[in-house]
Parts: structure tokens; C-alpha cells; sequence
């Protein structure tokens, strides 16, 4: 099963937050055929845009050589989908929390990379992010029922408190 990306519209006034929360991955069930709006063309500008973020860290993950503007559009240079699902990726892992240097290995092993060595290497780092990325989660859960759960004794007393005063 492949995987495509599903992107938001390219429109200057959406607002950054809302096109940086529609970058997810979805199962492709048309196997193989081209992802949503495939007739977009992948420039620099609109991948910039596709993904709420500035030309020049799209620049600087070539420079990197995470991605690579690989095809032309006549004299343009553009994007292929599978650069659009790594700077996904990307986003989606800084998002959580993991920095580009914890990433750049994984990304370089799948680079085409077929030194067994180099992916055994990646492998293990990606384990070890999903552990840490795992224990982050078990915080953050424990934190928002802890929370949940003040919220409930204060609207509890609020409405205590209400009913004492003759309010509703």
C-alpha cells in the first residue's frame, strides 16, 4: 500500500497554523493513481505554500540534501511527491518535538542509500525516537487528565458556589 499526501490549498490568506495542521498522511486506496490536485505544479514557491513554511528552509533541506527540485517544468525547476512526503515528514516530526539533526540519518538512509550498515544504523535511531516520542505522549496524558480533572473541581465549585449565591 503506498502512502500520498493530502495538502491543504495553496490560498496566501489561510492562515499559517491551518496549513501547517493538514499536513498528514493518508493510505492511498486508488494504488498508484496521482495524489489530489496532482496537477499542481511543485515549485519552490508552492511547495513554500503547500506547506506554510519559507522558501528558504525548503532551500536549506536541498542543501542538506534531504530533498531535491529533481524535475523540470519546462526551464522550472519543481519538486517530485515523494520530496513533498519527506518534508512532511519532516515538519511532522519537529512538530513533535524531534530536531532535524535526530531525523537527518533516518532520512539519509532512505535516500537510496543500500550500505546494510548505514540502515541498521537508522533503524535503531528510529526506534529510539519512537521510545522517546512514546514516553513524551505518556507526559503529555498524564498531564491532560491531571488537568481534565481540575477542571472538573473547579467547575464543580463554580457551580456550587453559584447555586449558594442564587445564581444560575
Amino acid at each position: 500500500m503506498t502512502a500520498t499526501l493530502t495538502r491543504p490549498p495553496l490560498s496566501d490568506r489561510d492562515d499559517r497554523r491551518n496549513r501547517l495542521d493538514n499536513v498528514y498522511w493518508v493510505d492511498d486506496p486508488s494504488e498508484g493513481n496521482p495524489p489530489p490536485n496532482a496537477n499542481v505544479v511543485l515549485s519552490l514557491t508552492n511547495v513554500s505554500r503547500m506547506f506554510g513554511i519559507g522558501w528558504l528552509r525548503l532551500l536549506s533541506y536541498e542543501m542538506l540534501g534531504l530533498t531535491r527540485r529533481r524535475y523540470r517544468n519546462g526551464s522550472l525547476r519543481v519538486y517530485g511527491w515523494a520530496d513533498c512526503e519527506r518534508i512532511a515528514l519532516i515538519i511532522k516530526t519537529q512538530r513533535a518535538g524531534l530536531s532535524l539533526k535526530e531525523i537527518m540519518p533516518i532520512l539519509r538512509a532512505t535516500n537510496g542509500n543500500t550500505q546494510v550498515a548505514v540502515r541498521r544504523r537508522a533503524l535503531a535511531r528510529c526506534m529510539r525516537l519512537i521510545d522517546k516520542l512514546e514516553t513524551r505522549r505518556r507526559f503529555l496524558d498524564n498531564a491532560v487528565n491531571e488537568l481534565q480533572h481540575v477542571c472538573a473541581l473547579l467547575a464543580a465549585e463554580s457551580s456550587d458556589h453559584d447555586r449558594a449565591n442564587g445564581r444560575r
